[in-house]
């Protein structure tokens, strides 16, 4: 059986909080989040639905999750040229369109700056 997500865009998102997700079949994203910022909530949030996570997770969790979010967004072509172009985070993740979040979980400690 295939089942759709629905996104919904929220005002009210507490602070600190960009997605959510009942765990079934609705994603929450904040608002006004910017698209590379929609794109790696969504991805993480659609993996919590995908592995029946219908409650808050503990940090191991999330960690798990946003690790696997990042396998999904960034292809290791793509990092390893994003890598010969830039040597600051900031710069990697606008360029792979990922929050620093997701892109701490793919990258290598010593390759780049702050």
């Amino acid at each position: 059986m295939q089942r759709g997500v629905s996104i919904r865009l929220v005002d009210d998102m507490p602070d600190g909080i960009w997605g959510r997700t009942d765990g079934v079949s609705i994603v929450y994203l904040a608002r006004d989040l910017l698209d590379f910022e929609a794109r790696s909530v969504l991805a993480h949030e659609l993996i919590h639905i995908e592995r029946g996570h219908t409650r808050s997770q503990p940090p191991e969790v999330e960690h798990e999750v946003t690790k696997e979010a990042a396998r999904r967004l960034i292809t290791p072509a793509d990092l390893e040229q994003a890598l010969s172009l830039y040597s600051d985070r900031k710069q990697i993740a606008a360029h792979l369109l990922v929050i620093e979040d997701v892109l701490k979980h793919v990258l290598p400690t010593t390759a780049v700056a702050g």
